[in-house]
């Protein structure tokens, strides 16, 4: 039986306060701004006490509580006697607590939270370029069994042969204290997707563990058909029932190579994104709907196939949800550059046995990280923890993610941060360079701190990020010898003093802090053929460029060319650039030219002459006007003889025909062209409205095992749904019904885009949302406003009339 223990904690901010605030998990031991602040605020030592009451039917039982996550270091006292002590913040711990309790009586369970960097454990001992944050800010829960129980179930699924048979091995651990003792175990594999039961057998035992190994009929897990299945174990003693234990898996084949990635026998280029599991104002602590909505953001808006959890274990339901939908996953152990002490290396050690015992069933993991991220070689620490991996797994392979090159592998893959691309022709590095191994290579992290990228920043550095994604995967994409990337990052996250832009966000990733894109997010979303993409990354306002003058757009889309249109008349289509980025399943399109045959038809002027003012303009709108190379000076020439005009008569058409100044204001149509058909469409032109587009991932809401929530993600745009970046706007926020809003009520928009998290209260009913802000064309008051329903566990239904 279990026990969810989420609701009415009474948490104290230190533990010599005699104030608390009664709580529900996950929680955060402070409530952070979004920005600007000292990450001392989270560093503390605070207190969670609960009571429960137990009943004597627990008697003669086991008692186990389980602590998904506590950051830091967490002391577990029950009726104020030590009962265990677990120094990692990122795994759950399970504590034994049945002789302790008191029966038929309130009993009290307290945490001693500590959030302290100072402490001598993983990732602690120097700099740390994330946020590790403060609370239990994951879920509790108890679990009453029987004194003889099932402990663990390890089942590993390989895929289809070509007999048509897949093989499963399971090996399952029994929790006894009796001696001589025979039981039953009756093992059963059920198909998640119809709950057809495909495998059932009985094995009869008096060991604690045992070994099983069969061959049945099933499907294969892969990306586009991720089959779950669902392994059902019950432990009997003289036909009672003492146990039964349940858990996903899937039949998978997964490899590295010394020339590439291999699922179920298929070679498969992984291009993925590195992800912080941390959000604004509550740091780690979130609840299941937004870790589920990270994953389905990186399957299903980002288009990725693979996530790196950088740089610690996350979420069971992230996880979770990426076995659900087909999402590869390399996840490693907490740490960043640094290596500590023998006891330090030995609780890492301990967190590579943990990590890798709680997360082995998930189909979806194909690489453990047993390196502390970027860290120096150290051989004897390093060999012992990629022997705590194989020890627990030995099926999967081994990974330790470094910067350095030549570096000594104890591991299976050679993995590696590689930041070559600077924005010059260099943009990954050769294979053999990295290291003098023929293995598996994958590159872990690139671009990041290389070019930060904010929301607001200008257009063309907005543009170059996101170039800068798809030069690399375009390398990646083209050298066989890589098993494939994970690019840093998916979102924007909060870091400390050493790192960042100096009010604590490291500006890296391809989304914000709330998960709104960047241009660059579209390289990414781009590469698939799921749905049409195109975003034409600009505003068309030529003053967000030096002199006013941009030689190109860019479009990131799967579209097979994209139109143009000026005014209503068809200027030119453009297609993907093969040449530069010859190995992406869909290149980017330069469009860079606005004048069409506007000169020729229009004007009269030959083709030559056009070819010349085109070639011009190029140079000038990349280098300027002043100091013309001679060669450009006599080709100028040449047109005004040629065409009979005077210089300024010259710069007068370019004015009106090119720059589009004056009365002539441009309205461009840009149509996505897939298979002969439009498929996607987008208009810049002048702002005439602003408005706010809310963007929520659910309308319903669902008191649960603890509190539900929702992400609303906050747009700026014009009357095309165009972003306008630099919309900065404040908002306020207001509420209504059974939610309660997360962070503060009055807010700014940033780069055009903010977000809100509203979470429910353990009321049920209709609830709005509003989002209030200026109209600074207007100076009128605007509104956007979305309505949730929230449901109990036993009140689906709710009339909303």
């Amino acid at each position: 039986m279990i026990i969810h223990l989420n609701d009415d904690w009474h948490f104290y901010s230190s533990i010599e306060s005699k104030e608390y605030e009664t709580v529900r998990l996950p929680h955060s031991n402070v409530v952070m701004p979004y920005n600007c602040f000292d990450e001392s605020v989270y560093q503390k030592i605070s207190k969670y006490e609960k009571t429960i009451y137990v009943e004597d039917l627990w008697k003669n039982k086991a008692v186990l509580i389980t602590f998904s996550a506590v950051a830091h270091q967490a002391k577990v006292y029950v009726n104020d006697m030590l009962v265990h002590t677990n120094s990692c913040g990122y795994t759950s711990f399970t504590v034994d607590i049945s002789k302790y309790l008191e029966f038929e009586k309130e009993n009290k369970i307290t945490v001693i939270a500590d959030a302290n960097e100072t402490l001598n454990q993983p990732p602690f001992g120097n700099v740390i370029d994330y946020m590790t944050y403060g609370g239990i800010y994951r879920e509790v829960y108890i679990d009453i069994l029987e004194k003889t129980y099932i402990s663990d179930v390890f089942i590993t699924g390989k895929a289809r042969r070509a007999d048509g048979l897949s093989e499963f091995t399971a090996d399952i651990e029994v929790a006894t204290e009796a001696v001589d003792c025979e039981y039953e175990i009756d093992l059963s594999i059920y198909s998640v997707k119809d709950n057809t039961r495909i495998f059932e057998e009985t094995y009869n035992t008096k060991e604690s563990k045992i070994h099983v190994s069969e061959k049945i009929k099933a499907e294969n897990w892969d990306l586009d058909n991720p089959n779950l299945y669902r392994v059902m174990a019950k432990l009997y003693h003289d036909e009672k029932l003492l146990d039964e234990f349940s858990d996903r898996f899937g039949f998978r084949d997964a490899i590295f190579k010394d020339d590439g990635f291999y699922l179920n026998g298929n070679k498969v280029k992984i291009i993925g994104l590195n992800r912080h599991q941390s959000y604004p104002y509550t740091g780690y602590a979130m609840s299941k709907r937004v870790q589920i909505n990270d994953a389905d953001i990186l399957k299903n808006e980002l288009n990725v196939n693979a996530v790196r959890t950088s740089h610690y274990p996350q979420s069971k339901h992230f996880i979770n949800r990426c076995d659900e939908i087909g999402l590869l996953v390399f996840t490693e152990i907490p740490g960043w550059q640094h290596i500590g002490d023998e006891k330090w290396k030995e609780i890492a050690v301990d967190n590579v046995k943990n990590m890798v015992r709680q997360y082995r069933n998930h189909p979806s993991i194909i690489l453990w990280g047993v390196r502390i991220n970027e860290s120096a070689d150290d051989d004897d620490f390093y060999t012992r923890a990629n022997a705590a991996a194989k020890e627990s797994d030995p099926c999967r392979q081994t990974g330790g993610v470094r910067c350095i090159k030549k570096s000594s592998l104890l591991e299976d893959v050679y993995t590696y941060n590689d930041f070559t691309h600077s924005g010059k022709k260099h943009v990954i590095a050769k294979k053999k360079d990295v290291t003098d191994k023929d293995v598996p290579y994958l590159i872990t992290e690139y671009n990041g701190h290389m070019y930060p990228t904010k929301m607001f920043d200008d257009e063309s550095h907005r543009v170059e990020h996101a170039l800068r994604h798809a030069r690399v995967i375009n390398a990646v994409m083209g050298d066989d010898s890589v098993a494939g990337c994970f690019g840093w990052c998916m979102n924007d996250y909060n870091t400390h003093k050493d790192f960042g832009s100096g009010d604590r966000i490291c500006y890296h990733g391809v989304m914000d802090m709330f998960r709104n894109p960047k241009d660059a997010a579209y390289a990414y979303s781009s590469q698939s053929d799921k749905y049409p993409v195109m975003h034409i990354a600009t505003s068309m306002s030529k003053g967000d460029y030096p002199m006013a003058m941009t030689k190109s757009i860019w479009a990131f889309t799967n579209c097979d060319y994209i139109k143009m249109s000026i005014n209503g008349r068809h200027i030119k289509d453009f297609y993907p650039d093969k040449v530069r980025f010859k190995d992406l399943l869909h290149p980017p399109i330069e469009i860079d030219d606005f004048t069409g045959d506007i000169l020729t038809k229009d004007l009269g002027f030959s083709e030559y002459s056009d070819k010349v003012i085109k070639k011009l303009l190029s140079y000038i709108f990349v280098n300027g006007p002043e100091n013309l190379p001679i060669r450009y000076m006599l080709m100028m020439a040449t047109v005004l003889i040629k065409e009979k005009l005077t210089i300024n008569k010259l710069t007068q058409i370019i004015t009106s025909h090119v720059a589009g100044w004056g009365d002539n204001v441009k309205r461009y149509v840009f149509e996505g062209i897939k298979d002969g058909k439009t498929v996607a469409t987008q208009i810049k032109e002048p702002l005439k409205q602003m408005k706010l587009l809310l963007l929520t991932d659910t309308s319903e809401l669902k008191e649960d095992e603890t509190y539900d929530t929702a992400s609303v993600r906050i747009r700026a745009v014009d009357q095309n749904m165009n972003l306008l970046n630099y919309c900065n706007e404040p908002l306020r926020i207001v509420t209504e019904g059974p939610i309660k809003l997360i962070g503060p009520d009055n807010i700014s928009l940033k780069g055009g885009c903010a977000g809100v998290y509203i979470r429910t209260d353990k009321r049920c009913g209709k609830a709005v949302l509003r989002v209030i802000g200026n109209d600074i064309s207007t100076v009128t008051k605007l509104l956007a406003e979305t309505e949730f329903l929230v449901s109990c566990k036993k009140d689906r239904q709710i009339d909303l009339s």
